[in-house]
């Protein structure tokens, strides 16, 4: 795996609920968790569009499973 692959950093598949103020999302990983999380850095610059309904790789945060960084979209 190389530093691009979303697997390599942890991360699980999700689901964008809805968006919320502030450029976060709300999403449901693929094992039924409810979160929030908001696109990394490289994504936006990247201009990743993040849509409802949208399936996306996640990184939750260590500390705060309830957290996360959208890294990508998944096609």
């Amino acid at each position: 795996m190389t530093s691009s692959d979303p697997n390599s950093s942890g991360a699980v598949l999700a689901t964008v609920l809805k968006e919320l103020p502030q450029g976060l999302y709300e999403l449901r990983t693929e094992h039924g968790r409810h979160m929030r999380a908001g696109p990394s850095e490289k994504a936006r610059r990247l201009g990743v569009d993040i849509h409802p309904g949208q399936r996306v790789w996640v990184r939750p945060a260590r500390l705060d499973p309830g957290r996360g960084v959208i890294l990508a979209s998944a096609q």
